[in-house]
């Protein structure tokens, strides 16, 4: 069901699935929304210029690079902080504000997040998270639950 005020809402999903990531941008941009897609988390940068509403990542994906045929090519770095752990770590880092830059307005330390993972939902109390602009989503999941998770946090 698309609504016209989905449209100026823009959603960062993160996944190192790359069938997923291209479901779920088509998915989303049915229900209105503006996808973009990252299947690393070399999204950095991104994040310095521009903003996005929403971000969804996959809580287990690996700091690799995805080379130009999609295949996953080596642990990266990026400005001396090294992603070997998950995007719980991500997180950290976003909400710390380690990804803002003052001479741009990108996307905000305090930008919604949804969490997709195998993982179960614990992991987040025992890592002591309590944030009311984070959502977890345990995979598989129906893509109505997911759209019921954006509606809550960014509409």
């Amino acid at each position: 069901m698309t609504t016209n005020a989905n449209f100026s809402k823009s959603i960062l999903i993160v996944d190192d699935d790359i069938e997923s990531l291209s479901y779920l941008k088509l998915q989303l941009e049915d229900a209105g929304y503006t996808a973009e897609i990252n299947a690393s988390i070399e999204i950095i940068d991104l994040l310095k210029v521009k903003r996005f509403d929403l971000i969804c990542i996959d809580m287990m994906i690996l700091g690799y690079s995805i080379n130009s045929t999609g295949e996953k090519t080596q642990n990266i770095r990026f400005d001396n902080i090294r992603f070997e752990k998950t995007g719980l770590e991500f997180y950290r880092q976003l909400r710390a504000g380690a990804f803002t830059d003052p001479h741009y307005s990108g996307t905000p330390v305090d930008v919604p997040v949804i969490f997709l993972s195998a993982i179960t939902s614990e992991i987040l109390n025992e890592a002591g998270i309590n944030d009311k602009k984070l959502m977890y989503l345990e995979k598989p999941f129906m893509l109505k639950e997911l759209l019921s998770y954006i509606s809550k946090l960014i509409n």
